[in-house]
């Protein structure tokens, strides 16, 4: 729906309200001039802070008056939850996330940040880096910052930044104007049963897109090679600079070169990194305790990629033992990447394992805690 419409529909209410890509576009309605509510049956309490701070009344669509609803669902929202049986038995119009997201940004010279590993992180990379130049583009993260700054913002610059989620499969109602793909290891088994099937979401990002891809060399034979090739920017390491961060590791690295690299393709100002002060991201590399002999570190790693990589950036700062706390998260990936998961859990010195986090899956044979356990004991005694 678009932005000159949105403030003309009586009532906007978003189920899951405070769900990563949720409460984000709930901000952006809310600073467009819509009329916004929301709720959510696990609600935080900083989402809860955030919405009462913004005067987004939390209630149920029970208890919503007007007759005239537009109802956002996040993606892990069933027919069967009983604010959208409601909304069904009133009539109102629903529709997921990502896909009034897609329509919601027209207008917008829009930068997407896409790819299996570091979205987050890249997104706030790069609104750190448009302000640092005197820009001020509306954005909706993926996740939030570890500071008081909110996920969400909409302003009248003519840029929006926006992370874009391929898990369910609205990726693919965006055509960017600059497209930023950071990587492409197979991820979401449950929704791309191949590698091939997932490889193609991002070469087909890739080839909607209008003006320039950002991408790195590590995926130009996977995803570069099937594009329109005038359009590819192939992010450099020499002489980019490095911009004083909390992330440890390559990873963190390659993100910074590729959203400036984002920022060339886009013919803007060139920042100046040692006056930009970086915004940390919650749960990526977030320090909970330091001392001389114990450090807490978290981390939203759950790809066996991402656990290579904090693993490895760690160890290029501290020479301690390491203890590995694990939540494997969704039961298809436990199932489809035990192996590689608990091979790269069996680099660490001791692991501790949690039980899933199912994210609205039902439980799967053969992808619960229990099953990685196993995996993991054919590797190593201390789990």
């Amino acid at each position: 729906m678009p932005l000159k419409r949105s403030s003309e529909i009586r009532r906007i209410h978003l189920i899951g309200v405070s769900g990563a890509g949720m409460l984000p576009l709930s901000l952006c309605l809310k600073q467009a001039g819509a009329n916004v509510s929301g709720e959510d049956n696990r609600m935080t309490s900083e989402a809860k802070e955030t919405l009462e701070r913004y005067q987004i009344p939390i209630q149920s669509a029970s208890d919503i008056k007007n007759s005239e609803v537009l109802v956002i669902y996040s993606s892990v929202i069933g027919d069967s939850h009983p604010s959208r049986e409601e909304s069904s038995l009133r009539g109102w119009k629903q529709i997921q996330r990502g896909l009034f997201l897609a329509d919601f940004v027209k207008g917008k010279r829009l930068i997407a940040v896409a790819g299996s590993h570091g979205k987050t992180s890249t997104t706030g990379l790069l609104i750190d880096l448009f302000e640092s130049i005197g820009e001020e583009p509306s954005y909706a993260m993926g996740g939030c910052f570890a500071s008081k700054r909110d996920p969400g913002r909409w302003t009248q610059s003519e840029w929006m930044i926006v992370e874009l989620d391929e898990s369910d499969g609205t990726i693919e109602e965006f055509s960017p104007e600059i497209s930023i793909i950071l990587n492409a290891d197979h991820d979401h088994h449950s929704k791309y049963a191949t590698e091939k099937e997932y490889l193609d979401i991002f070469r087909r990002l890739g080839n909607r897109t209008m003006g320039h891809v950002v991408l790195n060399e590590v995926i130009r034979g996977s995803v570069g090679e099937y594009l329109v090739q005038d359009r590819i920017v192939y992010s450099k390491v020499e002489n980019s600079g490095r911009l004083a961060t909390n992330q440890l590791g390559e990873f963190s690295k390659n993100n910074q070169q590729m959203a400036l690299a984002a920022m060339e393709a886009a013919e803007l100002e060139k920042p100046d990194l040692a006056k930009i002060s970086f915004t940390p991201i919650k749960r990526r590399q977030s320090c909970l305790y330091f001392s001389p002999t114990l450090n807490v570190i978290e981390d939203y790693a759950h790809h066996p990629v991402e656990i290579a990589a904090i693993r490895e950036g760690l160890a290029s700062v501290f020479s301690r033992k390491t203890i590995a706390v694990f939540q494997p998260h969704r039961y298809s990936r436990t199932l489809w990447l035990k192996g590689e998961l608990a091979a790269e859990l069996s680099r660490f010195d001791y692991v501790h394992l949690l039980e899933v986090y199912e994210a609205s899956e039902d439980p799967i044979a053969g992808g619960s805690g229990r099953d990685l356990w196993d995996s993991c004991k054919n590797h190593f005694e201390h789990c």
